[in-house]
């Protein structure tokens, strides 16, 4: 009896399976030809079973069960599976569950990548080497409505023209970078590479809080690499593309973007001093502002609301714009006095009104600035010792220690 129910919900799991659209199994990773349903890759991108593009990985590719990259295999299994030009990623979801080295690339001309990548905070660590020079090269070579967001890019790339560290060209619908740190060496054979997008056609590319960290280097003869200056939020595009940038940082590098007037670009910051030749395409450099950092003590946290970009633990905002404290004393302890100094003079803040006593805020010198702050305990301080008696023997006393008392000995 109980085989013949267990061969029941067998046969009925079957016809189920069997009604489900073939894209639907697809979409899934259902492999129908294969003993335990998971695909097996022929190593070119297909399934030995049943001859589909094959993408085997754990999870079932939705926002609340995406498809987990856990390792550089997972990765090459992705590039594998969209590369042949058969495997559609749109809608599919993907997470990032671990830092991994990469030295494959995503995305084909036929089947650029369509879907959602969340690094989840972690860091794809590039090791891309074309020494033919191959274009298009980046991590995600190609893309169509996709959305890359929360990931740390660092490493090293080297190809040809329009290669980037995240995204080389756009081919279609509306692209979305969100929270991308890119701190990776992009090494290029040709002077038009880029840091984040390579070009992006005549689409919608949106960059939402993302810092640019990295170095863009050009090939100018046989041995020696030169440090160029491409855009590198977006190096190009073309007559009709939606284009925005919106709260991003450029740190090592003199020119932010490229290309084709931007639809929205709201506080876009760079860290070093202008020192470029202006021409039309840098346009986007000439309305970028020049950013200063806020560094901040011990219980002390900045914030520049709308305005500025964190990055490696700092608040970077430009002159006149408006920074908040948030001060967070100890347990025990109040608020004494908050400092801050813009080299040897003291910046002048206000408390929030109608808030607590421990929020405040300031404008933004023309100028980096430290802050600091003091404290009091609000309650009396009581410290622990141990009194031996003997070897065997002990006892725990406690103590109140006087106002204003330092360093020395107290007799009792």
């Amino acid at each position: 009896m109980k085989t013949k129910k267990c061969l029941s919900v067998l046969l009925a799991m079957c016809l189920a399976l069997s009604l489900l659209p073939a894209a639907a199994l697809a979409v899934e990773g259902y492999c129908p030809d294969s003993d335990d349903g998971r695909h097996e890759s022929d190593g070119n991108g297909y399934c030995i079973h049943c001859g589909k593009a094959a993408l085997n990985l754990f999870g079932s590719g939705s926002e609340e069960d995406p498809y987990r990259i856990e390792c550089a295999e997972d990765w090459d299994k992705l590039a594998e599976y969209v590369d042949p030009g058969s495997g559609d990623t749109a809608n599919m979801v993907f997470r990032l569950t671990a830092d991994i080295t990469v030295g494959s690339m995503i995305g084909s001309m036929q089947a650029p990548f369509a879907g959602t990548f969340d690094g989840d905070g972690h860091t794809l660590t590039l090791a891309i080497q074309n020494p033919g020079g191959e274009d298009c090269s980046a991590p995600f070579r190609f893309v169509a409505g996709a959305v890359i967001r929360n990931l740390k890019v660092d490493g090293e790339i080297y190809g040809g023209s329009q290669t980037t560290g995240l995204v080389a060209k756009v081919l279609g619908g509306s692209n979305l970078i969100e929270n991308v740190v890119l701190s990776a060496t992009i090494k290029a054979t040709a002077t038009d590479q880029g840091g984040f997008v390579g070009h992006g056609g005549s689409y919608e590319t949106t960059l939402k809080n993302c810092v640019f960290a990295g170095k863009c280097l050009s090939l100018y003869d046989e041995y020696n690499w030169v440090d160029v200056r491409p855009g590198v939020f977006i190096n190009g595009s073309d007559s009709g593309a939606s284009v925005k940038i919106m709260t991003c940082l450029a740190v090592d590098t003199r020119r932010v973007g490229k290309g084709a007037k931007p639809e929205v670009f709201r506080n876009v910051y760079y860290l070093q001093e202008k020192s470029w030749v202006t021409s039309p395409n840098d346009w986007y450099s000439d309305q970028a502002k020049r950013a200063y950092t806020v560094t901040c003590g011990e219980g002390v946290a900045a914030d520049a609301g709308e305005y500025g970009v964190e990055y490696d633990g700092k608040v970077c905002a430009a002159a006149g714009e408006t920074i908040e404290l948030t001060v967070t004393p100890a347990a025990g302890y109040a608020l004494d006095t908050l400092t801050v100094k813009h080299g040897e003079t003291t910046v002048s803040t206000s408390q929030v009104p109608d808030d607590d006593a421990n929020k405040f805020t300031f404008d933004m010198p023309d100028g980096n600035v430290t802050v600091t702050a003091a404290f009091t305990a609000t309650e009396p301080v009581f410290d622990t010792h141990s009194l031996i008696l003997s070897g065997r023997i002990g006892m725990n006393f406690y103590m109140e220690i006087p106002e204003g008392y330092e360093d020395g000995t107290m007799t009792f």
